[in-house]
């Protein structure tokens, strides 16, 4: 199957407001970084990108369920391995969604990933704060 995953950091504008663009910038470096680690770490075929300000956008094919899950649960362990030598805590939300059949389009992956983001944001927001 095809995924489509979508990141942003949380809270980046406060981080970019209260340390400064250069602390932003590192952050987005260790975000990267991380995704870069994981991905690599499986051998999967795949795209990564920047979508926006805070925002990266990850295509997977092929790929399961549960390597998705597995996948994203690296990502957030390499970014918590960085934060001791940050002045301000760095995770991430994250939403995915498969490209469901040859009618369904990326655009439409990308937008219901994009929910569950916002979906995994407020849960976080929520009940981890």
């Amino acid at each position: 199957m095809t995924v489509v995953i979508m990141m942003d950091i949380d809270d980046f504008k406060a981080i970019n407001d209260t340390y400064g663009h250069a602390e932003g910038d590192k952050a987005l470096i260790i975000v990267s970084d991380s995704i870069k680690k994981a991905i690599n770490s499986h051998s999967m075929p795949s795209f990564i990108g920047r979508y926006g300000g805070d925002e990266f956008i990850l295509i997977i094919h092929p790929v399961t369920l549960d390597e998705i899950e597995q996948l994203i649960s690296e990502i957030r362990s390499e970014i918590k391995s960085h934060t001791h030598e940050l002045p301000y805590p760095l995770a991430i939300s994250v939403g995915y969604d498969e490209l469901r059949n040859k009618q369904d389009t990326f655009q439409n992956s990308i937008l219901r990933a994009d929910t569950k983001l916002y979906q995994d944001k407020k849960y976080r927001k929520n009940y981890q704060n």
